[in-house]
């Protein structure tokens, strides 16, 4: 059962024209049902890495490692038995909360951030920049302690839309985006067992980790049916929820 951080309702998270409004809302979830962390660290030791403690990583694999690794397991989230964990986790989890049916991204990301390392960071944007639209949404899910700079850090839907037009009007270059966006922004705090939620207007980004301690994380973009997904469509990017998830039968 999810539990939000504060009282919302479907109307709060997907409005009448099945647009996507959530705003950075934290979810919990049980950790042994839903083993995103256990199906992580058993691919890390597949590739001969050290995965007893993902928050420390960066002793045990090598910076020139994590692109290859992360690349080889976001082709493994095509399979089976990550689906099984993904697409349980969205059907019991998320498909309450925005009280429709959802479509996710058919293959998803895992996002590794060493510490010291300023070649790592994402710089800030939103989704829409990308090309995803208002009837999608994006889960975020911290496999790690993820607090200060080795997180994600994001600012409020009203400030991310205002800042965004400002940006627009004023044809500001990257650097002062960056800039301002950095400033305006805070860090998510969250443990494993927590999940944030967030709408495609929301300004998000990484900077230099320097807390000392990995960061190891999964997102991914989710579609509600009837909202406007633009050009990632589904059959392609997206993927409806296994069959047998939906009829409640798991081999």
């Amino acid at each position: 059962m999810s539990i939000m951080t504060s009282d919302l309702t479907i109307g709060q998270i997907v409005d009448g024209d099945n647009n996507v409004i959530v705003d950075l809302e934290q979810i919990k979830y049980d950790v042994e049902k839903y083993p995103f962390i256990g199906w992580v660290k058993k691919k890390i030791a597949e590739r001969g890495f050290d995965s007893t403690d993902l928050t420390q990583l960066h002793e045990t694999m090598p910076y020139t490692e994590v692109s290859a690794l992360t690349k080889w397991m976001i082709t493994e989230t095509g399979n089976k038995n990550w689906r099984e964990i993904a697409h349980s986790f969205t059907h019991d989890i998320l498909e309450p909360l925005f009280g429709r049916e959802i479509a996710v991204q058919r293959f998803m990301n895992i996002r590794v951030l060493l510490p010291q390392r300023h070649e790592m960071i994402i710089n800030f944007h939103t989704g829409l920049w990308y090309g995803h639209g208002m009837g999608t949404g994006t889960c975020w899910i911290p496999l790690t302690p993820v607090f200060g700079t080795n997180s994600m850090q994001v600012i409020g839907r009203q400030e991310s839309i205002r800042l965004t037009k400002l940006a627009y009007k004023e044809a500001w270059r990257q650097d002062k985006m960056q800039e301002v966006f950095f400033k305006a922004s805070r860090p998510v705090v969250a443990d494993p067992g927590e999940a944030v939620l967030f709408n495609q207007e929301i300004i998000h980004g990484n900077v230099p980790n320097e807390t000392g301690q990995t960061r190891v994380s999964i997102d991914f973009r989710l579609a509600v049916k009837g909202g406007k997904i633009r050009r990632k469509l589904v059959g392609g990017y997206y993927v409806l929820l296994d069959k047998d998830i939906r009829k409640g039968v798991l081999s």
